[in-house]
């Protein structure tokens, strides 16, 4: 018995070394690992001893792309359960999907907050981690969120509500994090936080934060960047 997977960057095929995967782990529903694997897109295989209990299944089993650090990168949906065609038992292939994400987001919001400040004189208005609570995706397959408009009907404004609509902000792709801005209006400065509960245990989150600081002609800081919690 087999379990396959295949590694995306940023929703492009990729291949582990691309997108920084080392290994593939399972985890069982209680967060327990069970193996890990040299990452190698196609094939990756399952313990001896899953092997030998007839009556094992991965009902409620995740698999988890970690770059060479033990950070967790990626998580996927829940295993399928196998599939029996002519009695061939076949695993469903898994997509561990890789993204750069929180980085270029909050860089990108760190200069639309600098833009509409030269332009408006003030900074926006704060704003609370979006969506809220973190990690409010994990419930969907992808245990990401898509950013279509269903989001926006079955949970109430996101991206649609100030300050994000007056700067023109939203996560441009599938996104796993919750963004927030903290404002203080003098002297001008900033913070930005993006969290996320990466592997959807809910118990522990990843948590960037840039701060924006206005030094007479400029706001300084969009690389210094404050990590805490990476892959949680």
């Amino acid at each position: 018995m087999h379990l396959r997977w295949s590694i995306s960057w940023n929703g492009q095929p990729s291949t582990c070394a691309a997108a920084g995967v080392a290994t593939v782990a399972l985890r069982d529903s209680s967060g327990r690992d069970f193996g890990a694997w040299d990452c190698a897109p196609g094939e990756g295989t399952t313990p001896p001893w899953a092997r030998t209990a007839h009556d094992m299944t991965y009902e409620g089993f995740q698999l988890l792309a970690r770059d060479a650090k033990g950070v967790t990168l990626a998580v996927s949906g829940p295993v399928p359960l196998p599939v029996v065609t002519g009695g061939v038992v076949e695993e469903p292939p898994m997509e561990l999907r890789v993204t750069d994400e929180p980085l270029p987001e909050m860089r990108d919001l760190f200069e639309r907050v600098a833009r509409y400040y030269v332009a408006h004189g003030a900074l926006p208005m704060s704003a609370a981690l979006t969506p809220f609570p973190v990690g409010l995706c994990c419930g969907n397959s992808t245990w990401a969120c898509s950013g279509d408009r269903e989001e926006e009907l079955r949970w109430g404004p996101l991206w649609s509500q100030a300050p994000w609509v007056e700067l023109g902000f939203q996560p441009s792709h599938e996104y796993r994090y919750s963004y927030g801005l903290a404002v203080t209006p003098s002297p001008p400065r900033f913070v930005i936080e993006a969290q996320a509960d990466i592997d959807c245990d809910g118990r522990r989150y990843s948590d960037y934060r840039i701060e924006g600081t206005w030094d007479g002609a400029q706001f300084t800081g969009i690389d210094k960047v404050t990590i805490t919690g990476a892959g949680n």
